[in-house]
C-alpha cells in the first residue's frame, strides 16, 4: 500500500504547459531554440551546491532502527544580474542558519524542519567572486568578467577562455554574457575573421584550433536571446517571408479590373447605344 505523501515526480516544463502554446507564435520558433530553452528550464547547472551524502540510512543510538538519511537538495535564486557574470552555474543559496549546541559559532545552511527547541534564522549565501581579465584570441579582445574559484576551475579544465565558453552548454554558462560571447566568436569564426586582421598567419592557425567547435549561423544568430526577443525576431522573419511572395500577374490584372468596376453604377435612365455600350451602361460615381 502507498504511502499518502508518496507522489509522483513532475517535471517544471510539464507544469509550464503555456511556454510554446500549438498555434502561437512560440510554437513557430526554431525547434533548437525551444530546445535549449526547455533545457535551461527543466535542468540546474551541474555544479554542486552541496555535498550528497554517500549513506542512505543511519542506525539511531538508543533504538537500534535503521532510519532513512534526509538530503534534501539546496534550494537556489537566481537573481537578473547573473546575465552580466559568469559565475558557472553558481547561485544564491536561500536556507537557514542556527547555533549549533555543542559549538555556538558553527553555522550552516539547513533545508529540513528541525526541532522547535532549535530556532533557524533564515540566510541568504552569496557566491564569492573576483573580477579577473581574461583574453580572447578569436575576439581579440580584453575582458573585465566577475567570476568564481569554480568559473576558473571550469576554464582551466577547458584549457582556456575561448574554449570555455564554445564547449560549455547554455544551461551550464547560465549567463547571457556568456551566450553573447559564444555568438560573437561564433560569427567570428563562420565569416573567418578570427584574430587580429593584420596576421592572415595567425588567423589560419586560430581557424584550424577551434574549427570542430562552430555552430551553424542559422543557430548561433538565436544564442543570448530572451523568449520575447525571439518571438520579436520570429516576427521579423516571418513579414520578410511575407514580403517576398510574388502575386502572379493575372491576380493583380483581375483586382485591378474587379475595383475599377467596382467603383462605377448602373444608370438605367441612358439608352443602349451599340457604339458606346460599355460608357453609356455605366456611370462614374461623382
Amino acid at each position: 500500500m502507498a504511502m499518502i505523501n508518496q507522489f509522483p515526480r513532475v517535471s517544471r516544463v510539464s507544469l509550464l504547459s503555456s511556454v510554446f502554446p500549438p498555434g502561437s507564435l512560440r510554437s513557430r520558433l526554431p525547434d533548437h531554440y525551444k530546445q535549449r530553452h526547455l533545457d535551461k528550464l527543466n535542468n540546474l547547472p551541474d555544479v554542486l551546491h552541496q555535498v550528497p551524502y554517500e549513506a542512505k540510512y543511519r542506525l539511531d543510538a538508543e533504538t537500534g532502527f535503521r532510519l532513512s538519511i534526509q538530503d534534501p537538495p539546496v534550494r537556489t535564486l537566481r537573481p537578473p544580474m547573473f546575465d552580466r557574470v559568469l559565475f558557472g552555474g553558481e547561485r544564491v543559496i536561500d536556507g537557514y542558519h542556527k547555533p549549533s549546541p555543542k559549538n555556538k559559532d558553527r553555522h550552516g545552511p539547513f533545508s529540513i524542519i528541525d526541532e522547535h527547541m532549535h530556532k533557524k534564522i533564515p540566510r541568504f549565501w552569496f557566491p564569492e567572486y573576483k573580477v579577473e581579465m581574461f583574453f580572447s584570441e578569436i575576439l581579440n579582445e580584453y575582458l573585465m568578467i566577475p567570476v568564481t574559484d569554480s568559473t576558473l576551475d571550469q576554464i582551466d579544465k577547458c584549457a582556456g577562455f575561448d574554449f570555455y565558453i564554445l564547449k560549455t552548454k547554455e544551461r551550464n554558462l547560465d549567463s547571457r554574457l556568456g551566450e553573447c560571447l559564444k555568438k560573437r566568436m561564433n560569427a567570428k569564426l563562420i565569416y573567418n575573421e578570427p584574430g587580429p586582421a593584420d596576421d592572415p598567419g595567425r588567423r589560419v592557425e586560430i581557424m584550424e584550433k577551434y574549427k570542430d567547435l562552430i555552430i551553424p549561423e542559422d543557430r548561433a544568430e538565436w544564442l543570448g536571446l530572451t523568449l520575447q526577443e525571439a518571438c520579436a525576431k520570429q516576427m521579423a522573419i516571418e513579414a520578410q517571408a511575407q514580403e517576398r511572395i510574388v502575386v502572379p500577374l493575372k491576380y493583380l490584372l483581375a483586382k485591378q479590373i474587379f475595383d475599377e468596376v467596382k467603383a462605377v453604377t448602373f444608370d438605367p435612365s441612358i439608352e443602349d447605344d451599340d457604339d458606346n455600350f460599355i460608357g453609356r451602361m455605366f456611370k462614374s460615381k461623382k
